[in-house]
């Protein structure tokens, strides 16, 4: 018997071979329609179901995720994500953004908040259905950002030069008594 977790690998690795299997062969499958993307404004707040591309088994987390996308947003963020991240190897809890408030100790908006974040970041895909109800989230594989995105440990240490110190100067006792006649 599968979990929930790979009831819906399963099925999203079924519906990829019906697919990949119509574009080369012409035929129809039947499959499930794809779900929809969640619109933007208030989201139902119902139990939901948490998919990942991401291999199960421990909490990992991605070092893009804590060189980039991590120092960037908000902590309160970090925490949802987090929490996903955990969540995936309970397929027994049941999930919902009002538990995931509950748990964080986060309003419901604060937790949509977060997860609209982390789908702009392309960290994450919500799912609803035609009713705009939350019934998934994706968790997805973390992408590089923009080359021009500095991380937080660079992957090579950046060479430094010591600043040179200029050597010590010696004053004639004239020079002396001149700093002293200025100070006084």
């Amino acid at each position: 018997r599968l979990s929930p977790i790979e009831t819906d690998k399963a099925d999203s690795v079924s519906d990829t071979l019906h697919t990949s299997a119509y574009h080369t062969a012409g035929a129809t499958f039947p499959t499930q329609p794809p779900p929809m993307q969640c619109q933007s404004g208030s989201v139902i707040m119902n139990p939901f179901i948490l998919k990942t591309e991401i291999p199960a088994g421990i909490t990992g987390v991605s070092n893009h995720f804590l060189d980039y996308y991590m120092p960037r947003a908000n902590g309160e963020y970090v925490k949802v994500y987090l929490y996903l991240l955990r969540a995936l190897h309970q397929p027994s809890r049941e999930l919902s953004v009002t538990t995931l408030a509950d748990a964080l100790e986060h309003t419901e908006s604060d937790i949509l908040r977060a997860l609209k974040y982390w789908e702009k970041q392309k960290l994450l895909r919500l799912e609803c259905n035609a009713a705009n109800e939350l019934q998934g989230i994706y968790l997805l594989e973390i992408p590089l950002p923009d080359y021009d995105t500095e991380p937080l440990v660079p992957s090579q240490p950046k060479q430094t030069t010591e600043p040179s110190i200029p050597a010590k100067k010696s004053y004639s006792r004239n020079e002396l008594s001149q700093f002293s006649s200025q100070a006084e």
